[in-house]
């Protein structure tokens, strides 16, 4: 979560830490139920995204269960198409054994056929047929033997081409099937990307349902803290002297460039409004943060989200919050004067340096654009 979003959790600090000696105005009770206002909406937008996060997940698995129904069936199928392809080889084999068997038989039949008729015809050639009641008996026999052998290898042949067209047929029926199995193992392979995808969609969903868990977890925190400082400044009551800060006065905490700026603004992530109480600067690496007015360090330490913070009592009722520090400087108690180095900025990507600065008149949030001076306006 941006530090923007939780400047409501700075001012509870401040207001912790001055709870036992300093008294409150009327006005900080309004602006804290203002504040409180603004967290219970926050806290809302982030709770209806956990749920749209959880309806997310609970889709995803939904599709998940779903896929692998159909990788189950898919791979029943396929073991189907498998057993078949199995039983079709096998019934090739045997239809391609029974062919070689035919061939085989056709040809010794076709060899005996040969011979015999190329000896009956050197029989007739030579003119020593035998006409007699005998030789004319033993001749039809003869004939009748050549014709026999004839339609046996005609017999043969029919259940040779009838064995080849089953061996076709077994061929083709294979070659289906082969493309089937490949459709399907294709199938799988698609279904087994699109489970990965999904997967890995349901558990981000899942990353951010718990972000989005933690976040509300420590809003809820907030607003209760918020309610406790509500009934604690309702019995409270604060002077606040003349003596002022000028506007455009302030010097810088220190030289930077304006990351995000004090008011009302979409946050993208969250899809809702939000409202920044303070400004985050873009500083040079370990940059020294100074003390924007005199006061005394009333807090020191790590708070919540924004890191390690610094807060300052001032005159007249004013605070100056400085978070996500990388280093403090000064102890809880100290006097500081304006410009002394109190802390050292924090760090953020790129190897820049980076602080957040919050400037509060009692309760109240303050646009630190307005109060700090305007020349290093350039360097923005």
């Amino acid at each position: 979560m941006g530090f923007a979003r939780l400047s409501a959790i700075i001012a509870a600090a401040a207001a912790l830490a001055l709870l036992g000696n300093i008294p409150g105005r009327a006005e900080g009770g309004v602006s804290r139920r203002a504040d409180l206002k603004r967290v219970r909406v926050q806290l809302e937008s982030v709770r209806r995204q956990m749920k749209a996060y959880q309806d997310e997940e609970e889709t995803l698995s939904g599709r998940i269960d779903a896929l692998q129904k159909e990788r189950e069936a898919a791979a029943r199928r396929l073991k189907g198409l498998k057993r078949r392809l199995g039983q079709t080889g096998r019934k090739r084999q045997d239809l391609e054994r029974n062919m070689a068997a035919l061939n085989r038989s056709g040809k010794s039949w076709r060899d005996l056929l040969r011979s015999e008729t190329e000896s009956y015809a050197e029989s007739i050639a030579s003119g020593l047929s035998d006409f007699s009641v005998n030789g004319l008996w033993e001749e039809a026999l003869r004939r009748a033997a050549i014709i026999q052998k004839i339609e046996w290898l005609q017999e043969i042949e029919g259940a040779h081409r009838t064995a080849l067209g089953r061996v076709v047929r077994v061929q083709v029926l294979s070659r289906a099937l082969l493309s089937q199995k490949q459709t399907l193992e294709s199938q799988e392979l698609r279904r087994e990307s699109e489970t990965a995808e999904i997967a890995r969609g349901k558990q981000l969903a899942h990353e951010r349902a718990e972000e989005a868990r933690r976040k509300a977890e420590e809003l809820a925190r907030t607003e209760k803290k918020l309610e406790e400082l509500l009934a604690a400044y309702a019995a409270r009551e604060r002077r606040l002297s003349a003596a002022a800060p000028l506007p455009h006065s302030l010097a810088w905490p220190c030289a930077g460039r304006v990351l995000e700026t004090f008011g009302k603004t979409f946050d993208a992530k969250w899809r809702a409004a939000v409202f920044h109480e303070g400004i985050l600067l873009e500083t040079a690496a370990r940059a020294p943060v100074r003390a924007v007015l005199p006061g005394r360090v009333i807090f020191t330490g790590p708070f919540h989200s924004y890191g390690l913070v610094v807060i300052l009592e001032h005159r007249s009722g004013y605070f100056s919050i400085y978070g996500r520090l990388g280093s403090v400087l000064k102890q809880k108690g100290a006097e500081v004067a304006a410009g002394d180095a109190i802390a050292v900025s924090g760090q953020r990507q790129g190897g820049k340096g980076v602080i957040y600065f919050e400037l509060r008149r009692a309760a109240q949030a303050l646009d630190p654009l307005v109060w700090l001076t305007p020349s290093w306006r350039g360097e923005q």
